[in-house]
């Protein structure tokens, strides 16, 4: 996220202190009492792995689109769950880049260039695109 928020007002293509507080508080939750350090390396993690699936499908950073953002973040409880039953907790970028790319590959990229307003119904999108392409 170094480069894509702006700490004080909000600025075009960049998450406001505001979206990305809203966005991460709910998470600290599924912490329990890990440190600062150890939620710090698992987001980082999650968030260079959805970086790499989003660089995918277009030269501009779409994690700084707030819609996007929310959406990937509120995904981040399902995607931990996945990591965690398939990679026995291991909470590396790699990790969850696995479970993530199904997601994006061959997603439109318009989709997520005009994601609209609801980050909320790209969220539940993109979980239908997970279970969709969940094979056992």
């Amino acid at each position: 996220m170094s480069g894509l928020t702006a700490p004080f007002d909000s600025a075009k293509n960049k998450i406001s202190r505001v979206t990305f507080n809203s966005a991460v508080k709910p998470l600290l939750e599924f912490f329990g009492d890990r440190s600062a350090s150890e939620i710090f390396d698992i987001l980082n993690s999650y968030l260079r792995a959805a970086s790499s699936c989003l660089t995918s499908k277009s030269s501009t950073n779409l994690l700084a689109k707030p819609v996007v953002f929310r959406a990937v973040m509120g995904l981040f409880p399902v995607i931990t769950q996945r990591v965690q039953d398939k990679f026995s907790s291991k909470y590396t970028s790699s990790n969850f880049f696995t479970i993530l790319e199904p997601i994006f590959s061959n997603l439109p990229a318009k989709k997520l260039l005009e994601p609209g307003t609801s980050w909320v119904a790209l969220r539940d999108y993109f979980e239908a695109r997970l279970k969709k392409k969940m094979s056992i």
